[in-house]
């Protein structure tokens, strides 16, 4: 697959054949319309043998460029936000307002998070934070204050 496209299934347990998916580069949205948002679609590997992930190209109204740590807006219709590419609008810190958070890719130094936080990707249970499918997708979670 090349580009943004993943192979998201080996046919027959044969790594040379395969579907090739995706549409968008999900970590800065290069691939979708002005009026578009690359949500993300599927982890896999690419034609360099990286595992990376692609996403989809889904309209969006909303389309913002609200960084890190700023207020956003979450449209639970559309599934979309005015937050900038690779960033979720959640409300982090439970303290009822709702802000950019960005996302990375754990052991990715390209989707890595800025100083001071950490790519949090598997839960304390063991678990991943967005499923299996998506493994190395994270969350930059600020790092706690040093006593």
């Amino acid at each position: 697959c090349t580009g943004q496209r993943v192979c998201a299934l080996d046919i027959l347990g044969t790594p040379d054949v395969g579907l090739c998916t995706g549409q968008c580069e999900f970590f800065n949205g290069q691939g979708c319309q002005a009026n578009q948002s690359c949500l993300v679609g599927i982890q896999g590997q690419n034609a360099e043998q990286e595992t990376i992930i692609s996403g989809v190209c889904i309209n969006n109204p909303n389309r913002g460029e609200q960084s890190t740590g700023t207020p956003c807006i979450y449209d639970q219709l559309n599934n979309t936000s005015n937050c900038q590419a690779a960033h979720l609008c959640v409300d982090l810190d439970q303290d009822s307002n709702d802000e950019c958070v960005a996302m990375c890719q754990a052991g990715n130094l390209e989707h890595s998070c800025p100083l001071n936080s950490t790519c949090v990707n598997i839960l304390n249970d063991g678990s991943y934070l967005f499923g299996e499918e998506l493994s190395t997708l994270g969350l930059c979670v600020p790092n706690p204050p040093m006593p």
